[in-house]
């Protein structure tokens, strides 16, 4: 079998040495040990003559390659979104949230499960799964915002998913998350009474209205580009 998978000199065709394969009536699933890793759908062709297993054990034979060939993986298997781990998808953040082969479903248990990816996630896939998350309106949890806020992802970004939130969460909380913000955002979680501005968008609009509320700001006004805000 393996010398099979492996006459890729001879039989270029990834799909006839899956069909020879599939000829033998194997009685158990191929040992990932005797499958060449190739830059192909070899795999894929194995899949769908169930000669390998579709579960994270063969996944992570593929993370020794490149990324097409686990990009091809995922659109045709069945259940990867049933085996799927942050150990799995971390190194992939970012060309799996910008594929059109990968299933939106997978990308919104990614989105829905954030607080598992975002620890090991690289920065340039972090900035990937927030913009999927507020194109397609989801809701990220307190927790991963939280997480997400020493990771580089960019602050006017924050704000939009913190939106989602405010009416739930408290002074402290708020305040403990603007703390950690870049540009004028710490400035309103100080006691000082610093005058400052933010960008005027409709999320830095809800923001300091909740703020308002608080008591922690006094007003605020929009010109241009840019909100003036007063402190309390």
């Amino acid at each position: 079998m393996k010398n099979i998978l492996s006459a890729n000199e001879h039989l270029p065709s990834t799909a006839l040495r899956a069909e020879i394969s599939a000829s033998l009536n194997l009685e158990c699933y191929l040992d990932l040990d005797d499958t060449p890793l190739e830059k192909s759908d070899l795999f894929v062709q194995l899949l769908k003559h169930d000669i390998i297993e579709d579960n994270a054990d063969t996944y992570t034979r593929l993370l020794g390659c490149d990324w097409k060939t686990r990009e091809h993986f995922i659109h045709n298997s069945r259940k990867f979104q049933e085996y799927m781990n942050s150990d799995l998808v971390k190194g992939d953040l970012d060309s799996l949230f910008l594929s059109n082969q990968v299933n939106i479903h997978i990308k919104n248990l990614i989105t829905d499960n954030a607080s598992e990816y975002i620890q090991d996630g690289t920065r340039k896939g972090l900035v990937q799964l927030v913009r999927f998350a507020i194109e397609h309106k989801r809701e990220l949890s307190i927790d991963a915002i939280g997480k997400l806020v020493s990771s580089g992802v960019p602050t006017q970004d924050v704000v939009i998913l913190l939106e989602h939130h405010l009416e739930i969460l408290s002074k402290d909380a708020i305040l403990a998350i603007l703390q950690s913000l870049d540009g004028d955002y710490p400035k309103l979680a100080s006691s000082a009474r610093d005058k400052l501005e933010v960008p005027n968008t409709p999320a830095n609009h809800a923001l300091l209205k909740r703020l308002k509320h608080l008591d922690i700001v006094s007003a605020y006004n929009s010109k241009d580009n840019t909100i003036k805000v007063g402190k309390v």
